[in-house]
């Protein structure tokens, strides 16, 4: 317990503010560019798909909350202009999606208030998140959800943890 009182109503309120702010500034910065470039829709696909899917399966979290701005902007912009062909490339990329997340989703939601008993219906539910691809067939769709599958396994938060960010 804090010597103040409700001194952690504070605390959530300012993560949860900080956390909005953020999540602002990522997506003025894609649909900025996206605007200019005339990329509008896939920059709104992008900025829908990815929170969407991060919302449910969790993933790596990055020591600085300016660098996860500039590495989500980029990522998302990424999936935007990284053009790759649906058929062959984009399906498979959605498939592969769906296993990582099998595997590693749910992960790095230790903070939630969520028990561990709706992890795999966590589990499931970033799977069809991810399935819906195969109905959409959107190139900017399976990047996404690709790059995000990716932050949920072990290798990348390894990765990250050895880089020290």
């Amino acid at each position: 317990m804090s010597d103040q009182p409700g001194s952690s109503s504070v605390a959530v309120l300012k993560y949860g503010l900080v956390t909005l702010i953020n999540f602002i500034l990522t997506i003025l910065i894609v649909l900025s560019i996206t605007t200019i470039t005339g990329d509008l829709i896939s920059g709104l696909i992008a900025i829908i798909g990815f929170p969407i899917l991060r919302y449910v399966t969790g993933g790596l979290h990055l020591k600085s909350a300016i660098l996860c701005n500039l590495v989500t902007s980029f990522f998302m912009l990424l999936s935007v202009y990284l053009y790759i062909d649906y058929w062959y490339n984009g399906f498979i990329l959605t498939l592969i999606s769906m296993l990582i997340l099998f595997i590693f989703a749910p992960s790095g939601i230790k903070r939630s208030n969520l028990g561990r008993q709706y992890y795999p219906l966590l589990k499931i539910s970033a799977v069809l998140i991810v399935g819906t691809n195969l109905l959409f067939q959107s190139h900017v769709l399976a990047l996404v959800f690709f790059i995000q599958a990716l932050t949920t396994a072990s290798f990348s938060i390894n990765f990250v943890k050895k880089l020290n960010l």
